[in-house]
Protein backbone atom coordinates (compact mmCIF):
# COMPACT_ATOMS: atom_id res chain seq x y z
CA UNK A 1 0.00 0.00 0.00
CA UNK A 2 2.85 2.22 0.51
CA UNK A 3 4.75 1.34 -2.47
CA UNK A 4 1.39 1.77 -4.50
CA UNK A 5 0.83 5.90 -2.62
CA UNK A 6 4.81 6.40 -3.26
CA UNK A 7 4.12 5.73 -6.92
CA UNK A 8 0.98 7.71 -7.41
CA UNK A 9 2.92 11.05 -5.54
CA UNK A 10 5.93 10.91 -8.28
CA UNK A 11 3.69 10.20 -10.94
CA UNK A 12 1.67 13.13 -9.95
CA UNK A 13 4.89 15.50 -9.34
CA UNK A 14 5.88 14.33 -12.87
CA UNK A 15 3.10 15.40 -14.12
CA UNK A 16 3.18 18.85 -12.78
CA UNK A 17 6.25 19.86 -13.64
CA UNK A 18 5.89 18.98 -17.12
CA UNK A 19 2.28 20.75 -16.99
CA UNK A 20 4.22 23.75 -15.67
CA UNK A 21 7.65 23.72 -18.47
CA UNK A 22 5.09 23.50 -21.46
CA UNK A 23 2.96 26.73 -19.68
CA UNK A 24 6.45 28.59 -19.26
CA UNK A 25 7.16 27.88 -22.72
CA UNK A 26 3.62 28.60 -24.00
CA UNK A 27 4.00 31.77 -22.42
CA UNK A 28 7.65 32.89 -23.84
CA UNK A 29 6.14 31.87 -27.11
CA UNK A 30 3.01 34.09 -27.13
CA UNK A 31 5.32 37.05 -26.16
CA UNK A 32 8.10 36.56 -28.71
CA UNK A 33 5.11 36.53 -31.20
CA UNK A 34 3.38 39.09 -30.23
CA UNK A 35 6.45 41.30 -30.60
CA UNK A 36 8.06 39.81 -33.51
CA UNK A 37 8.98 41.88 -36.60
CA UNK A 38 6.17 40.19 -38.60
CA UNK A 39 3.15 41.27 -35.85
CA UNK A 40 4.72 44.71 -35.79
CA UNK A 41 4.52 44.52 -39.56
CA UNK A 42 0.92 43.68 -39.73
CA UNK A 43 -0.09 45.86 -37.22
CA UNK A 44 -2.19 45.57 -33.64
CA UNK A 45 -5.84 45.03 -33.22
CA UNK A 46 -6.58 46.85 -30.02
CA UNK A 47 -5.68 50.01 -28.74
CA UNK A 48 -4.17 48.33 -25.36
CA UNK A 49 -2.15 46.00 -27.65
CA UNK A 50 -0.70 49.21 -29.47
CA UNK A 51 -0.19 50.56 -26.07
CA UNK A 52 1.65 48.09 -24.91
CA UNK A 53 4.09 47.40 -27.44
CA UNK A 54 4.54 51.33 -27.82
CA UNK A 55 5.65 51.44 -24.07
CA UNK A 56 7.88 48.84 -24.93
CA UNK A 57 9.77 50.53 -27.65
CA UNK A 58 9.64 53.66 -25.35
CA UNK A 59 11.26 51.87 -22.62
CA UNK A 60 14.03 50.14 -25.09
CA UNK A 61 14.68 53.83 -26.52
CA UNK A 62 14.73 55.88 -23.04
CA UNK A 63 17.45 53.36 -21.78
CA UNK A 64 19.38 53.23 -24.71
CA UNK A 65 19.10 57.82 -24.81
CA UNK A 66 20.43 57.73 -21.49
CA UNK A 67 23.82 55.80 -21.75
CA UNK A 68 25.67 58.71 -23.01
CA UNK A 69 29.38 59.47 -21.62
CA UNK A 70 29.44 61.94 -19.11
CA UNK A 71 32.75 63.69 -20.62
CA UNK A 72 30.25 64.07 -23.87
CA UNK A 73 27.51 65.82 -21.84
CA UNK A 74 27.64 69.38 -22.66
CA UNK A 75 26.80 71.90 -19.52
CA UNK A 76 23.71 74.26 -19.46
CA UNK A 77 24.14 77.36 -17.23
CA UNK A 78 22.11 80.44 -17.25
CA UNK A 79 24.39 83.20 -16.27
CA UNK A 80 22.77 86.72 -15.80
CA UNK A 81 24.59 89.89 -14.26
CA UNK A 82 23.53 93.50 -12.22
CA UNK A 83 25.64 96.14 -12.94
CA UNK A 84 25.39 99.97 -10.89
CA UNK A 85 27.56 102.61 -12.33
CA UNK A 86 27.93 106.18 -11.45
CA UNK A 87 27.97 108.10 -14.16
CA UNK A 88 28.15 112.12 -15.57
CA UNK A 89 25.70 112.25 -17.98
CA UNK A 90 23.09 109.89 -19.43
CA UNK A 91 23.02 110.95 -22.78
CA UNK A 92 26.94 110.07 -23.13
CA UNK A 93 26.46 106.86 -20.96
CA UNK A 94 23.53 105.86 -24.03
CA UNK A 95 26.25 105.71 -26.44
CA UNK A 96 28.80 104.37 -25.00
CA UNK A 97 26.61 101.25 -24.07
CA UNK A 98 25.35 101.60 -27.65
CA UNK A 99 28.70 100.76 -28.64
CA UNK A 100 29.72 98.55 -25.76
CA UNK A 101 26.56 96.23 -26.89
CA UNK A 102 27.59 96.10 -30.14
CA UNK A 103 31.31 94.85 -29.43
CA UNK A 104 29.91 91.87 -27.45
CA UNK A 105 26.98 91.18 -30.53
CA UNK A 106 24.14 92.18 -28.06
CA UNK A 107 21.20 93.44 -28.42
CA UNK A 108 18.95 95.46 -26.07
CA UNK A 109 15.47 93.93 -24.24
CA UNK A 110 14.73 96.96 -22.25
CA UNK A 111 15.55 100.17 -21.56
CA UNK A 112 14.30 103.21 -19.14
CA UNK A 113 15.30 106.84 -18.61
CA UNK A 114 14.49 109.68 -16.05
CA UNK A 115 16.11 112.56 -15.18
CA UNK A 116 18.45 110.92 -12.90
CA UNK A 117 18.42 107.38 -13.94
CA UNK A 118 19.03 104.99 -16.74
CA UNK A 119 18.08 101.42 -16.90
CA UNK A 120 18.87 99.02 -19.60
CA UNK A 121 18.16 95.03 -19.92
CA UNK A 122 21.02 93.55 -21.95
CA UNK A 123 21.43 90.06 -23.95
CA UNK A 124 24.71 89.16 -24.34
CA UNK A 125 26.05 86.23 -26.07
CA UNK A 126 26.87 83.34 -23.21
CA UNK A 127 31.27 83.45 -24.88
CA UNK A 128 31.23 87.04 -24.22
CA UNK A 129 29.94 87.16 -21.14
CA UNK A 130 32.88 86.95 -18.88
CA UNK A 131 34.95 89.46 -20.92
CA UNK A 132 31.61 92.06 -21.39
CA UNK A 133 30.93 92.19 -17.08
CA UNK A 134 34.68 92.52 -16.73
CA UNK A 135 34.85 95.87 -19.40
CA UNK A 136 31.38 97.47 -18.01
CA UNK A 137 33.36 99.41 -15.78
CA UNK A 138 34.54 101.40 -18.89
CA UNK A 139 31.39 103.06 -19.06
CA UNK A 140 31.06 104.98 -15.97
CA UNK A 141 32.37 104.30 -11.90
CA UNK A 142 31.55 100.66 -10.78
CA UNK A 143 29.67 100.81 -7.69
CA UNK A 144 28.59 97.53 -7.72
CA UNK A 145 28.83 94.30 -9.71
CA UNK A 146 26.72 90.92 -8.99
CA UNK A 147 26.81 87.58 -11.18
CA UNK A 148 24.07 84.75 -10.78
CA UNK A 149 24.53 81.26 -12.67
CA UNK A 150 22.05 78.68 -12.87
CA UNK A 151 23.09 74.93 -13.49
CA UNK A 152 19.70 73.59 -15.63
CA UNK A 153 21.83 70.46 -16.76
CA UNK A 154 19.82 68.03 -15.68
CA UNK A 155 16.91 69.35 -16.38
CA UNK A 156 17.94 70.13 -20.05
CA UNK A 157 18.70 66.79 -20.79
CA UNK A 158 15.90 65.11 -19.23
CA UNK A 159 13.67 67.13 -21.13
CA UNK A 160 15.67 66.03 -23.76
CA UNK A 161 15.20 62.24 -23.35
CA UNK A 162 11.50 62.65 -22.86
CA UNK A 163 11.29 64.48 -25.90
CA UNK A 164 12.94 61.44 -27.76
CA UNK A 165 9.99 58.75 -25.99
CA UNK A 166 7.45 60.27 -26.72
CA UNK A 167 8.51 61.53 -30.45
CA UNK A 168 9.09 57.52 -30.66
CA UNK A 169 5.38 56.30 -29.28
CA UNK A 170 3.89 59.42 -31.10
CA UNK A 171 5.22 57.44 -34.52
CA UNK A 172 3.75 54.23 -33.03
CA UNK A 173 0.37 55.79 -32.33
CA UNK A 174 0.37 56.86 -35.85
CA UNK A 175 1.13 53.85 -37.05
CA UNK A 176 -1.62 52.06 -35.49
CA UNK A 177 -4.14 54.92 -36.08
CA UNK A 178 -3.74 54.12 -39.67
CA UNK A 179 -4.72 50.32 -39.03
CA UNK A 180 -7.50 50.87 -36.76
CA UNK A 181 -10.30 48.98 -37.93
CA UNK A 182 -13.27 50.48 -35.99
CA UNK A 183 -14.37 54.49 -35.27
CA UNK A 184 -14.17 53.09 -31.20
CA UNK A 185 -10.88 52.04 -31.68
CA UNK A 186 -10.32 55.39 -34.06
CA UNK A 187 -11.21 57.57 -31.41
CA UNK A 188 -9.72 55.74 -28.87
CA UNK A 189 -6.15 56.06 -30.03
CA UNK A 190 -6.40 59.64 -31.52
CA UNK A 191 -7.22 60.81 -28.32
CA UNK A 192 -4.02 59.02 -27.13
CA UNK A 193 -2.28 60.98 -29.67
CA UNK A 194 -3.31 64.22 -28.83
CA UNK A 195 -1.83 63.87 -25.50
CA UNK A 196 1.16 63.12 -26.54
CA UNK A 197 1.34 65.90 -29.44
CA UNK A 198 0.73 68.01 -26.39
CA UNK A 199 3.24 66.81 -24.51
CA UNK A 200 5.46 66.80 -27.06
CA UNK A 201 4.75 71.05 -27.59
CA UNK A 202 5.28 71.75 -24.11
CA UNK A 203 9.03 69.84 -23.98
CA UNK A 204 9.72 71.56 -27.42
CA UNK A 205 8.78 74.99 -25.75
CA UNK A 206 10.75 73.79 -22.78
CA UNK A 207 13.85 73.74 -24.73
CA UNK A 208 13.51 76.59 -26.70
CA UNK A 209 13.05 78.81 -23.66
CA UNK A 210 16.23 77.44 -21.42
CA UNK A 211 18.20 77.51 -25.08
CA UNK A 212 17.64 80.66 -25.45
CA UNK A 213 18.65 81.53 -21.46
CA UNK A 214 21.80 79.65 -21.87
CA UNK A 215 22.58 81.04 -25.09
CA UNK A 216 22.20 84.38 -24.08
CA UNK A 217 23.16 85.94 -20.93
CA UNK A 218 21.49 89.09 -19.22
CA UNK A 219 22.84 91.60 -17.44
CA UNK A 220 20.88 94.53 -16.16
CA UNK A 221 22.66 97.75 -15.69
CA UNK A 222 21.50 100.34 -13.64
CA UNK A 223 23.31 104.08 -14.52
CA UNK A 224 22.63 106.99 -11.76
CA UNK A 225 24.26 110.53 -11.74
CA UNK A 226 25.60 112.17 -8.64
CA UNK A 227 23.30 112.86 -5.74
CA UNK A 228 21.03 116.24 -6.54
CA UNK A 229 22.28 116.48 -10.03
CA UNK A 230 20.50 116.32 -13.34
CA UNK A 231 21.78 116.26 -16.96
CA UNK A 232 21.79 120.07 -17.05
CA UNK A 233 24.36 119.97 -13.66
CA UNK A 234 23.51 120.39 -10.01
CA UNK A 235 20.15 120.59 -8.64
CA UNK A 236 18.72 124.02 -6.52
CA UNK A 237 17.99 124.20 -3.97
CA UNK A 238 13.78 125.12 -4.16
CA UNK A 239 13.40 127.58 -1.49
CA UNK A 240 9.37 128.12 -1.39
CA UNK A 241 9.20 124.04 -1.25
CA UNK A 242 11.86 124.34 2.16
CA UNK A 243 9.77 126.87 3.39
CA UNK A 244 6.24 124.76 2.85
CA UNK A 245 7.93 121.66 4.43
CA UNK A 246 9.26 123.63 7.48
CA UNK A 247 5.78 124.98 7.78
CA UNK A 248 4.30 122.06 7.44
CA UNK A 249 6.94 120.35 9.88
CA UNK A 250 5.84 123.35 12.28
CA UNK A 251 2.18 122.39 11.54
CA UNK A 252 2.14 119.14 12.70
CA UNK A 253 4.24 119.65 15.56
CA UNK A 254 2.05 121.96 17.03
CA UNK A 255 -1.42 119.88 16.40
CA UNK A 256 0.37 116.87 17.78
CA UNK A 257 1.26 118.31 20.81
CA UNK A 258 -2.69 120.51 21.30
CA UNK A 259 -4.00 117.00 21.06
CA UNK A 260 -1.63 115.78 23.40
CA UNK A 261 -2.16 118.35 25.90
CA UNK A 262 -6.29 117.67 25.30
CA UNK A 263 -5.75 114.06 25.82
CA UNK A 264 -3.82 114.46 29.05
CA UNK A 265 -6.90 116.89 30.58
CA UNK A 266 -9.08 114.14 29.57
CA UNK A 267 -7.52 111.41 30.99
CA UNK A 268 -5.05 112.66 33.41
CA UNK A 269 -7.66 114.79 35.27
CA UNK A 270 -9.78 112.10 36.77
CA UNK A 271 -6.89 110.11 37.38
CA UNK A 272 -5.30 112.79 39.53
CA UNK A 273 -8.24 113.41 41.24
CA UNK A 274 -9.04 109.65 42.23
CA UNK A 275 -5.28 109.49 43.64
CA UNK A 276 -5.86 112.68 45.87
CA UNK A 277 -9.41 111.05 46.97
CA UNK A 278 -7.29 108.01 47.63
CA UNK A 279 -4.85 109.99 50.06
CA UNK A 280 -7.72 112.05 51.75
CA UNK A 281 -9.31 108.59 52.56
CA UNK A 282 -5.87 106.77 53.46
CA UNK A 283 -3.91 109.60 54.93
CA UNK A 284 -5.81 112.57 55.26
CA UNK A 285 -8.42 113.67 57.41
CA UNK A 286 -10.21 110.70 57.07
CA UNK A 287 -7.00 109.14 57.37
CA UNK A 288 -7.85 105.15 57.53
CA UNK A 289 -4.19 103.63 57.58
CA UNK A 290 -2.92 106.79 59.61
CA UNK A 291 -5.67 106.28 62.48
CA UNK A 292 -4.84 102.13 62.11
CA UNK A 293 -0.59 102.95 62.78
CA UNK A 294 -1.45 105.71 65.78
CA UNK A 295 -3.44 102.48 67.47
CA UNK A 296 -0.75 100.23 66.87
CA UNK A 297 2.19 102.15 68.34
CA UNK A 298 0.53 102.58 71.67
CA UNK A 299 -0.43 99.08 71.94
CA UNK A 300 3.71 98.30 71.77
CA UNK A 301 4.41 101.08 74.28
CA UNK A 302 2.28 99.34 76.77
CA UNK A 303 3.54 96.20 75.66
CA UNK A 304 6.97 97.41 75.86
CA UNK A 305 6.25 99.11 79.61
CA UNK A 306 4.64 95.52 80.93
CA UNK A 307 7.81 93.70 80.02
Amino acid sequence: MMKKFILVSMCFLVTFISCSKKSASDTAFTRSKQFSPEMKAKGLNSLNEATMVSEEFVMNDSATSKEVPADKIQRKLIKNGSVVLEIESLSQTDLKIQEWIKTYNGYITNSSLNTMNSYYTVKIPKDYFEDAIKSVGSIGKLLNNDIFTNDVTEEYYDTQSHLNTKRILQKKYEDYLSKAKDIKELLQIELELNKVISEIEAMEGRLKRLDSLVDYSTINISCNLPSATTETGIIKPDVKNTFRSLGSAILSFFTKLMFFIIGLIVFGCPIVALIILLYWLLFGKVGVIRKIIKKAVPEKENNTEKA
